[in-house]
């Protein structure tokens, strides 16, 4: 029994410790590398509208419950969000993006 930890730490999504670092640094470099064909939005552009739409999912209640289990899949959703968003800002043309 000596061998034994004094304390256990599970964090299973993390929420407690972010062990992939930050999440808004990650998307900057993922937008800065292909901001040619996110043009003429600049990679903070995006990384905003990401930011934005994964608070808004995030702070909700009822939306963490439904998406936390499907992290993955949550990605996804808040990234394509985010560029609905700009899209209806008139900031960016999803047709335009897909043709390239």
């Amino acid at each position: 029994m000596k061998n034994l930890p004094r304390a256990i730490l599970f964090d299973m999504d993390d929420t407690i410790l972010a062990v992939s670092g930050s999440a808004r640094t990650v998307w900057k470099k993922i937008a800065e590398e292909f901001a040619a064909a996110l043009a003429p939005l600049s990679p903070t552009d995006v990384v905003t509208a990401i930011d934005a739409q994964s608070q808004l999912l995030w702070a909700d209640p009822v939306w963490n419950l439904e998406w936390r289990a499907r992290v993955g899949e949550a990605g996804r959703h808040i990234v394509a969000g985010a560029f609905t968003e700009l899209a209806a800002a008139g900031r960016f043309s999803a047709e335009r993006s897909s043709a390239r």
